[in-house]
């Protein structure tokens, strides 16, 4: 499985990838904008994308609603799952056809289990 960690807080995607390492998965990319993972994304074909929901846009041309039309109509089995510690976004996410929604107060566990679990390498 390969993912694509889409957050602008470094110290988050440190510990989102040393999570998923830790579960065998070693195809993950990293970006901290939406211009920077629709980039990313042309080349490392992830499978998953893991979205921060307020992810500043940096050049791309619209919010994450946008940046998952496009994501969906480029690849439509590309699940996107949005993160964020506002209650009110897991609403905006899911409306806007993220496949998934993950609080950031939850524990990784859930995380985990919307990946897949055991099935993740």
């Amino acid at each position: 499985m390969r993912i694509l960690i889409a957050d602008d807080n470094r110290e988050l995607r440190a510990a989102l990838r040393l999570l998923l390492q830790e579960l065998g998965v070693h195809a993950i990319t990293e970006a901290e904008d939406l211009a920077e993972a629709i980039a990313t994304m042309r080349h490392a074909q992830a499978d998953v994308v893991l979205l921060d929901w307020e992810l500043p846009p940096g050049g791309f041309p619209g919010d994450g609603a946008a940046f998952v039309a496009s994501v969906k109509t480029a690849a439509p089995a590309r699940r996107v799952i949005a993160m964020s510690g506002r209650p009110e976004a897991e609403n905006e996410s899911l409306t806007a056809g993220c496949d998934a929604f993950v609080s950031r107060n939850e524990p990784p566990d859930r995380l985990v289990r919307l990946l897949g679990g055991d099935a993740l390498s």
